[in-house]
């Protein structure tokens, strides 16, 4: 046994050169990675296998508590496993003897198998999104504790051994285990983990047991082990040796040690970036740039607020007669948003939480864009009012309206908003154009725009007075700000100006972020200046009627 040992021993160190040179590696490979300790607590149960699972082994289902702390290197990790399960032995034992020898006899000397364990070995872990997979192989000592079982009788005044079970195994026996996680993670620190483990000492060591005990039989077959059966019989003995075999599942926590939270949404990230949100459209314009024609080469955005450059884009794919964009135009046109400098926006006079805005950053690049990228922006916006979907063609033009390349788009501008009854504001962006527009069909674009105001007068929303409104109407305003797919976002610098509150809008599958709400709109215009200022740069106020949206006020930005 000593040899045996020996030779255990040597294989195990071994086994340990191997995986630290293997990690020296990794660490050379992944030296730019975020490095970083998991630990794992969980409990569940352990069921015997293979011969450990014999009726002569009297082991049954038992429990098992285990821990791991393992030092991650990107995907691959090195750790030390320690466990404690137990498997009990009563029941077992019990059954055991009144089919052997018709006897029920409550026993006191009853033990349950214990095993203590603590092993070392790699893990490789990747995950799919906020689910993770990770496969590890682990070798160590274990310490078994054999259960000590025995029925005795007495005859004459005299005890005997009738049956009795224990072992003469070392205490530390060499062990390994194998197994699967698959784990949820809540956030980037912490996970709920599943996990199935096979334990064994099988190829490394095996237990040594002992069993003594009397072949007495029911001889006349009466039901009954009476005495001198007992007494005629012979006593016997058996030794032999098992690999103890257990499949353990349980569940618990990781925590990732040294790991980063993710960020809250003040610079969003390519996951949050806003959508276009229109309630006369019903197809979805899709946030996500993998599914557009010819982005393939654009890189991933990351930590980089792009509300603008991003939903430009996939505007422009929106319309068949557009959508045909170069790799190589768009990759410039992201990158150019992308390497723009941070902007710190401070605080203006005008804004009452001014102590909330000091001092803070926030990502509200200029639409400037290339003459290739203007144009598509340009036509999106043209395809956008053809299709009377004016909310989503303010923002198009709105984009436009300081390039000196294209005037007629601040005439667009101001057209998209008489059409969304928007009348006042419409007025004075066309005010602003006429000033400065000299071209030849100055004339004709003035009674164009003349004609569209007269029928945005005549609308009930923006017209109070009118006498199809009744006094029973409430209406009320909020501040859509964002409208994205996921609906438990949280922005907190956003909160000390108001409640947020969510809407599903179906037509899209999204979720429209709103604060408020207010009863005048003054109020809400009020605080639509400080949530631009903070950098949701496409925030309007709603109207609603009766809770019904039936109006949007103030796209252009401040």
């Amino acid at each position: 046994m000593s040899i045996n040992n020996s030779i255990l021993k040597q294989r195990f160190s071994q086994f340990l050169i191997a995986i630290l040179l293997i990690l020296i590696a990794q660490q050379g490979l992944e030296a730019q990675s975020k490095n970083h300790l998991r630990l794992t607590l969980g409990a569940g149960i352990s069921q015997p296998h293979r011969e450990f699972n014999a009726t002569n082994m009297f082991a049954q289902r038992g429990v098992l508590y285990n821990g791991s702390l393992d030092y991650f290197i990107n995907k691959f990790g090195i750790g030390i496993d320690v466990g404690y399960f137990t498997n009990d032995t009563k029941t077992a034992f019990q059954d055991f003897i009144h089919t052997r020898y018709l006897n029920s006899t409550e026993f006191p000397n009853m033990n349950r198998w214990e095993t203590k364990y603590a092993l070392l070995g790699p893990t490789y872990n990747f995950n799919i999104k906020r689910f993770q997979i990770g496969i590890f192989v682990k070798a160590g000592y274990s310490q078994i504790s054999v259960p000590q079982l025995g029925f005795n009788r007495a005859f004459f005044g005299q005890t005997y051994n009738v049956y009795q079970f224990y072992g003469d195994t070392p205490d530390y026996q060499m062990a390994w285990m194998g197994g699967i996680n698959l784990g949820f993670k809540v956030n980037n620190w912490l996970a709920i983990i599943g996990r199935t483990s096979y334990f064994t000492t099988s190829y490394l060591s095996k237990i040594d047991h002992t069993t003594v005990y009397r072949d007495a039989t029911d001889s006349n077959r009466n039901n009954i082990m009476e005495d001198n059966e007992y007494l005629e019989s012979r006593k016997k003995t058996s030794s032999g040796s098992i690999a103890l075999t257990t499949i353990n599942p349980t569940i618990g926590i990781q925590i990732s040690l040294g790991k980063s939270d993710t960020k809250t949404p003040t610079s969003m990230t390519s996951e949050l970036l806003p959508i276009m949100d229109s309630t006369t459209d019903s197809e979805l314009v899709d946030t996500d740039l993998s599914n557009v024609q010819g982005m393939d080469t654009i890189p991933e955005l990351v930590d980089q607020v792009v509300y603008e450059s991003k939903e430009d884009l996939v505007i422009a794919t929106k319309n068949d007669s557009i959508s045909t964009i170069n790799n190589d135009v768009l990759s410039e046109i992201v990158k150019e948003e992308v390497n723009k400098p941070i902007i710190n926006i401070a605080a203006a006079d005008s804004v009452n939480n001014k102590s909330d805005l000091d001092d803070k950053k926030f990502d509200a690049p200029e639409s400037k864009y290339d003459e290739e990228a203007a144009g598509l922006l340009y036509k999106a916006g043209e395809s956008f009012f053809a299709t009377n979907d004016f909310e989503s063609a303010i923002p198009c033009f709105n984009k436009l309206k300081a390039n000196p390349q294209y005037p007629r788009a601040a005439y667009m501008f101001a057209l998209s908003m008489s059409a969304m009854g928007n009348c006042a504001e419409a007025k004075s962006e066309y005010d602003k154009f006429n000033a400065d527009y000299s071209g030849e069909d100055k004339r004709t674009l003035a009674i164009i725009f003349a004609s569209q105001l007269e029928r945005c007068k005549d609308k009930p929303s923006e017209n109070l007075n009118n006498n199809i409104k009744t006094s029973s109407v409430t209406k009320k305003y909020t501040i859509q700000f964002i409208a994205i797919k996921k609906p438990n976002q949280s922005f907190p610098n956003l909160s000390s100006i108001g409640n947020i509150e969510t809407e599903f809008f179906p037509n899209k599958s999204v979720y429209r972020y709103v604060l408020g709400e207010y009863s005048d709109l003054k109020s809400a215009r009020a605080d639509a200046d400080k949530v631009k200022k903070m950098g949701f740069r496409d925030a309007f106020i709603a109207e609603y009627e009766d809770d019904k949206r039936v109006n949007t006020l103030d796209h252009f930005v401040k």
